[in-house]
């Protein structure tokens, strides 16, 4: 047993227990090192043996989704094994309003999407992640609106133990039920549990938000109930009631009939029946609006109006003076200068923000029409913000746009094509990324270029192609190609970010592969049959090795800040040495130590650009705090106050410095200085809430 003020690993301090998961104890605790709050589980008896719940923590400590807690440690003290992750602060859904129509249905839809994303995340990884036991207490809505999905532990995999499973009541899977029956009897010849299990638990979950009852019972919860009994579990046991009727339910609380059928599908008795993974239910969500019959009607009216519109302006007569096109002239070259500015800037929003203002302003219609260039590179702009952002389909809209530009004005298209089909493959569209692909070379050829000469740009496609279709070996020796071309330097960059996320799917391969026949299913290895049951040799046309410093992440990031100088994989890179320095498990302190060096020397680099971020001048002295060295961290700190007066993060890491080199007067004044400028800035987000709580200590 732990308690509160002890402190684990020399890392974590636990501060209270906060609650009771899925799968045992949770305590609020302080991780000192990275100066934030985590959540240590203690993992009850009986759920499996040590190497089963390694093995299983492993797979979580790998996941990386913006609505995933990031699990950091696994931790065994005196006969007890703990879990460290991220604490997430915000509203259990559990606390939602449910029923009435208190929750729009555009809130609904969002809130589902995001976990369809989650689910279509963890789904696709290899082997598939079963989360099993999805309801309201396992969400939390952050106050920007954010899903979390949380307590992770009695997830499953497909070779990893495949009978450790939760269920809920009221939110289970049929085929969950009738594992928990037959467990009752002692039988141990359980079915599969597979995504269609969360399928339907995330069906029963929004369910319950529209009507306020209970799937399997058709009834509204009774407060304080929370238990499991014979008598109580309603229809969950076999006979829960039929999807048409659940979806009437809906239908009648005020909901679309498209909504409706989307949650009804989902709470099919029968799985075959239900949207097989997290992909399916996001892309049906993507389209509920067109498929309402509301929305179709207002499509015909909206037609009808656009008819009406264009009569009357074709009637007009439209006058533009020569002085108010200069002025339009002027005011171009004034927004495409900031544009230019923010791009060289590295600042992401103001980009974001230039682009999009000359996009949409129609007095630059015309210019835009006589300057595709850089209409189209503007498109482009936007569409790596977005996908930098990992809103893949809104970049899909822009990279598109800047293709059909490109094509339009007779500019080169390789690059458009590049990001275009790379982000189908990153959006699990390869089919339609391979398309785009071979219509590329179709254009390579037509252009007069050697078509046995493919473009590395395309080569690059292919390589992430390979990637989302679980080929890493042949993703990296495309890769290996491509740096052998005569490419520029940024794809060379991209190729080696690349291969450094395929060597997280290299564990289950031996240390030499063949590749060159994408006919084939899985890669083969060292002899091994592919699916179709030939040798492995056969067909092959090469074989590949990979050295240790091929398979490591790390190697991969270095050689892309090696061929490329943008900050961007410096700054990838400066996160990896510092995840690094973050584990406790598998480095030793002296390793740790020289990992946050390296990060220091990445961030040093980019805090020294005559353009830098504040988030890297930021980072670099709170590394050095981490570093204990506390006085040259204050000397980086008080050079930024004058650079960016109103970031209240600055006077915060002073007040921390401070504290540790036990200044309690400096602290306590820096403190106060941070919570003031906080409150002025208006400042909602909740990445910095354990850091203002400490704040509020100092003061």
């Amino acid at each position: 047993m732990i308690h509160e003020g002890e402190i684990l690993n020399g890392t974590y301090q636990v501060m209270k227990q906060i609650g009771r998961g899925g799968s045992g104890l949770v305590f609020l605790a302080y991780h000192r090192n990275l100066r934030k709050y985590v959540v240590i589980k203690r993992v009850q008896s009986g759920l499996g043996n040590l190497e089963t719940l390694r093995a299983e923590t492993d797979i979580l400590k790998n996941l990386r989704h913006t609505n995933i807690p990031n699990v950091y440690d696994f931790l065994v003290r005196d006969g007890e094994v703990f879990t460290v992750m991220d604490y997430i602060e915000g509203t259990s859904f559990e606390k939602l309003p449910a029923g009435g129509r208190r929750i729009s249905e555009k809130s609904l839809t969002g809130m589902m999407t995001q976990l369809a994303d989650v689910l279509s995340y963890l789904h696709k990884n290899k082997p598939p992640v079963i989360h099993s036991d999805i309801k309201p207490d396992n969400l939390i809505l952050n106050r920007e609106g954010l899903v979390c999905l949380i307590d992770f532990n009695i997830s499953v995999s497909s070779n990893v133990a495949s009978s450790l499973s939760g269920y809920s009541m009221h939110f289970a899977s049929p085929e969950q039920w009738q594992r928990v029956m037959q467990m009752r009897t002692g039988n141990r010849k359980l079915p599969p549990l597979d995504a269609r299990t969360d399928i339907y638990s995330t069906g029963a979950l929004f369910y319950y938000l529209i009507t306020g009852c209970y799937p399997d019972t058709r009834r509204p919860r009774i407060p304080g109930n929370t238990g499991f009994s014979a008598n109580s579990a309603g229809n969950s046991a076999g006979g829960a009631f039929p999807a048409s009727v659940l979806y009437q339910d809906m239908v009648s609380c005020g909901y679309s009939e498209a909504f409706c059928r989307i949650i009804a599908r989902c709470l099919e008795q029968n799985r075959n029946l239900r949207y097989a993974d997290g992909t399916r239910l996001r892309k049906a969500l993507r389209h509920v609006r067109r498929q309402d019959r509301r929305f179709q009607r207002y499509i015909l009216l909206r037609a009808g109006s656009w008819i009406l519109t264009a009569a009357l302006i074709g009637g007009g007569v439209w006058f533009l003076s020569k002085g108010l096109r200069q002025q339009t002239a002027d005011n171009y070259v004034a927004a495409y200068q900031r544009f230019v500015t923010a791009q060289n800037s590295g600042e992401e929003q103001a980009v974001w923000d230039a682009g999009k203002e000359i996009l949409n302003n129609s007095e630059y219609s015309q210019i835009r029409k006589e300057r595709p260039q850089d209409q189209a590179q503007i498109q482009q702009c936007l569409g790596d913000y977005a996908y930098e952002q990992k809103s893949y389909e809104t970049a899909l809209e822009y990279y598109e746009k800047a293709l059909e530009t490109a094509k339009s004005a007779g500019l080169p298209t390789s690059r458009y094509y590049r990001d275009y089909a790379i982000t189908l493959a990153m959006d699990e569209q390869p089919r339609k990324a391979q398309i785009i692909l071979d219509e590329a070379k179709a254009a390579q050829g037509s252009d007069g270029n050697d078509a046995g000469s493919l473009d590395p740009n395309l080569k690059l496609v292919q390589a992430y192609i390979l990637l989302q279709e679980d080929k890493a070996p042949d993703c990296i020796a495309e890769v290996k190609e491509i740096l052998r071309t005569r490419s520029d330097a940024d794809v060379k960059a991209r190729a080696c970010v690349l291969a450094a996320d395929a060597c997280g799917s290299l564990d289950k391969y031996g240390s030499s592969y063949y590749y060159g026949n994408s006919n084939d299913g899985a890669l083969s290895n060292d002899g091994a049959l592919n699916e179709e049951g030939s040798g492995a040799a056969e067909g092959k046309t090469d074989t590949v090795q990979l050295t240790e410093e091929e398979r490591d992440r790390l190697h991969w990031l270095k050689r892309a800040t090696e061929y490329s100088s943008e900050p961007k994989y410096q700054r990838l890179l400066a996160e990896e040495y510092w995840k690094r320095a973050g584990d406790s498990e598998k480095k030793s302190p002296e390793e740790q130590e020289e990992y946050a060096k390296q990060a220091l020397a990445c961030y040093e680099r980019l805090a020294e650009r005559p353009l830098a971020r504040a988030d890297d001048c930021i980072n670099r002295a709170m590394i050095l705090q981490n570093l204990n060295r506390f006085d040259e961290s204050l000397n980086i700190l008080k050079a930024l106050e004058s650079r960016w007066p109103e970031d209240f993060r600055i006077p915060m890491y002073m007040a921390f410095a401070y504290d540790a080199k036990g200044e309690m007067g400096s602290a306590s004044s820096c403190a106060r200085k941070a919570l003031e400028m906080y409150e002025k800035s208006g400042n909602t987000s909740m990445a910095y809430n354990e850091e203002l709580e400490y704040l509020q200590q100092l003061k």
